[in-house]
């Protein structure tokens, strides 16, 4: 008699656990990404005071790794981000600019 697969299975469940040990990653900004044998590599990086230097300076302090079509999810989802910091950032700016209005009638 086959098994059947369990209903809660890792392949019929899409979205992921949330792990208790999730770590942030801050960063600055990313320095270049290149792909080699089916994945993208992305270096992270962070501003850091050098003292020996007197100035800020790049220093990469991660690194992503991920093959090429699970990068691409994850390139779709951060424009997804992308058109909702605009919607934000237009609502903000609109925001404003009935406060000056609102500010200048009330003179």
């Amino acid at each position: 008699m086959a098994k059947k697969p369990a209903e809660n299975s890792a392949s019929t469940n899409r979205t992921p656990t949330v792990s208790e040990h999730v770590q942030d990653i801050a960063i600055d900004g990313v320095h270049g990404a290149f792909i080699h044998a089916g994945t993208v590599r992305m270096n992270l990086y962070v501003n850091a005071f050098d003292p020996a230097s007197g100035e800020v300076q790049r220093t990469v302090t991660h690194r992503v790794v991920m093959p090429l079509m699970d990068f691409v999810s994850f390139a779709d989802t951060l424009a997804q981000v992308k058109g909702e910091i605009a919607k934000v950032g237009a609502a903000q700016a609109e925001a404003m600019a009935k406060a000056k209005d609102a500010a200048k009638k009330s003179n």
